[in-house]
C-alpha cells in the first residue's frame, strides 16, 4: 500500500507541476499525504485546496481532521464548523467535531453535534456510544444509558462498548438490571 501512496503522491506532484491551479490534485495529494503521516504537508495542500476553491467543504473537513490529531483543536473546530456550514449532510463532521469538543471539554457542544449526526444517520453506532459517553459525563445517566442501548442494538459486535458498560455501571444506576449483560469472549 504504501509504495501505490508514493506513486500517488508522485503522480499528483507532476499533475501540480503542470497546473499549479488544479485543485482537486491538490485535496488529492493531501490525502495521499495524511495517509502516509505527513501532517503538516497534508494540512498546506488542504489550504492551497482552499485558495483555489474557498467553498470546497470536503477540503475543511480533511483539513478539520488534519488539525484534530495535530491537536490544534481550536482551528479544527473552525474548519469543521466552515464544512458544516457548506455542507450541513456531513455525518462525519458533525461526528467529528463532537469529538473536538469533547476533548476541549465543551460537553454541551459536543452533545449537539452527536445528536445532529445520529439524526443523519441513525444507525451510526459510534456516535451513540459517544453521545452516550458524553451525556454521562454530564451526569444525564438514564439518555446515556438509551444511547448506549442503541448503539450497540446498531452493530452488536461493536467493541469500544465493553468499556462503555463497564464505565457506566461504576456509576449510581444499576445498568444490569435494564439491559442484558455483554459476553466477553
Amino acid at each position: 500500500m504504501l509504495g501505490r501512496l508514493n506513486e500517488a503522491v508522485a503522480c499528483y506532484q507532476h499533475a501540480l507541476g503542470l497546473m499549479p491551479s488544479f485543485a482537486e490534485a491538490h485535496f488529492n495529494l493531501g490525502n495521499a499525504l495524511q495517509q502516509q503521516g505527513k501532517l503538516e504537508e497534508a494540512a498546506s495542500c488542504f489550504k492551497r485546496t482552499l485558495d483555489i476553491i474557498p467553498d470546497y467543504a470536503a477540503a475543511w473537513d480533511r483539513l478539520a481532521s488534519v488539525l484534530f490529531v495535530l491537536e490544534r483543536f481550536d482551528d479544527a473546530v473552525i474548519c469543521y464548523r466552515r464544512a458544516l456550514e457548506l455542507n450541513p449532510g456531513l455525518v462525519e463532521a458533525h461526528f467529528n467535531l463532537g469529538n473536538v469538543l469533547v476533548k476541549q471539554g465543551r460537553l454541551d457542544e459536543a452533545v449537539v453535534s452527536y445528536r445532529q449526526a445520529v439524526a443523519l444517520k441513525p444507525n451510526y453506532a459510534e456516535a451513540f456510544c459517544n453521545l452516550g459517553t458524553a451525556l454521562h459525563h454530564q451526569k444525564k445517566l438514564e439518555e446515556a444509558g438509551a444511547c448506549y442501548q442503541t448503539s450497540w442494538n446498531s452493530i452488536p459486535a461493536f467493541p469500544r462498548r465493553t468499556l462503555t458498560w463497564e464505565t457506566s455501571c461504576s456509576n449510581r444506576v444499576d445498568w444490569t438490571k435494564r439491559f442484558p449483560p455483554i459476553v466477553r469472549r
